[in-house]
């Protein structure tokens, strides 16, 4: 037996615009997330930063900051990957990543894939 989830009733115009803010917000926070891989790349591209140093310029580039553990959890996944590399200089919990040359050619495909994807949503 399957069950339905009811549609919840608007008792006010104001309380329909509020759910579609949520929701609108919802997909844009989900899409900048799955795009965080490319973005922390591109940042590395340009200079070695650390954790801290991305996650404000993530947001200082229009993007919403992204939470601590989301940050850190793609981090461990790219240095797993070997797509980054925390530097031997450095001391202290705050050591700079850089991008490594496996790093860049994911990149550099990551925004091809990226630019066929939305070309592909604009004439559908």
């Amino acid at each position: 037996m399957t069950r339905s989830i009811p549609f919840p009733r608007f008792r006010t115009k104001s309380e329909l615009d509020s759910l579609e803010t949520f929701l609108i917000k919802r997909v844009e926070r989900t899409v900048e997330n799955g795009l965080l891989f490319l973005i922390v790349l591109k940042l590395l591209a340009r200079k070695p930063m650390s954790a801290s140093e991305i996650r404000r310029a993530v947001s200082k580039r229009g993007f919403s900051q992204p939470y601590h553990t989301t940050l850190h959890n793609q981090l461990a996944v790219l240095e797993t990957m070997k797509l980054i590399e925390k530097e031997k200089v450095g001391k202290g919990h705050s050591k700079p990543l850089h991008i490594t040359e496996k790093g860049l050619t994911v990149l550099t495909r990551g925004e091809k894939h990226l630019k066929n994807l939305v070309a592909r949503l604009t004439n559908l």
